[in-house]
């Protein structure tokens, strides 16, 4: 999944999203804090297969304590994180490329 990943991430640099790959043990659960004071914390990805096969589910939180307390566990998991900038991701070697757009390609089947 990280190197289908990868392969987009053009995509979302060139718009000025910054993107973190998170280097210590995996982490699947999605959060997001709106106007800190809705969030949302689940395990669904906003892609065919959560919203079709798998068995995703995200819960709604309003409540401004909960919102600060998953601000800052995000900025503390931000430490073990490695910012991706658009001129490093394409420095990637051709191999990764390769790699990243293959992953891609069976990950979309």
């Amino acid at each position: 999944m990280k190197r289908a990943a990868r392969h987009i991430y053009g995509h979302f640099l060139i718009s000025n999203i910054k993107i973190y790959e998170y280097l210590n043990k995996s982490l699947h659960a999605k959060t997001s804090i709106i106007d800190g004071i809705y969030s949302s914390i689940g395990s669904f990805n906003l892609d065919k297969w959560s919203a079709c096969r798998n068995l995703e589910i995200n819960i709604g939180i309003l409540d401004e304590k909960i919102a600060k307390k998953l601000k800052k566990q995000f900025n503390i998991d931000l430490k073990y994180a490695k910012k991706i900038s658009l001129n490093l991701w394409m420095k990637r070697s051709l191999v990764q490329k390769l790699f990243d757009w293959l992953a891609y390609q069976i990950m979309s089947l």
